[in-house]
């Protein structure tokens, strides 16, 4: 077997702390570089006063017709309310999906399957053919 030469101790240590150390000056003077001041998003910029009346009271005025003042619930859509699934609800619902992925392996047999990827391939070369088609009419 051949021999391990290994660091250990207080060398391993200080080592440790230099590198640290080289590391932290390495960043400390890129940073140092970066101009981090917020510059202006547009500059002499006038704004016609009664335009920005006229968009600010229609912006209250949306606001007062909104309604009540709720906030948007995210887990409710068209249907009603979308609760987040407990975890156990959770794991009921994986259960299902890992049994009902096994009575579904066997329906499709290699050769259907072999039938769909090669349908697939053709497919998407011919989607490739047509955009290089597409493209070249564009460029032309």
């Amino acid at each position: 077997m051949g021999k391990h030469h290994t660091i250990s101790g207080i060398p391993a240590a200080l080592s440790v702390l230099f590198l640290a150390g080289l590391l932290s000056a390495c960043v400390s003077d890129t940073l140092s570089t970066v101009d981090t001041q917020p510059k202006p998003v547009a500059e002499n910029v006038s704004y016609d006063p009664a335009q920005r009346d006229q968009a600010v009271a229609e912006i209250r005025e949306k606001a007062a017709q909104s309604g009540s003042g709720e906030l948007t619930n995210a887990f409710v859509d068209q249907d009603g309310p979308n609760e987040p699934l407990t975890a156990s609800e959770q794991a009921q619902l994986i259960n299902e999906l890992e049994q009902s992925a096994q009575r579904n392996s066997g329906s499709v047999t290699d050769a259907e399957l072999e039938a769909k990827q090669r349908s697939i391939r053709e497919l998407q070369q011919k989607a490739r053919t047509h955009y290089d088609s597409a493209v070249n009419n564009i460029q032309n």
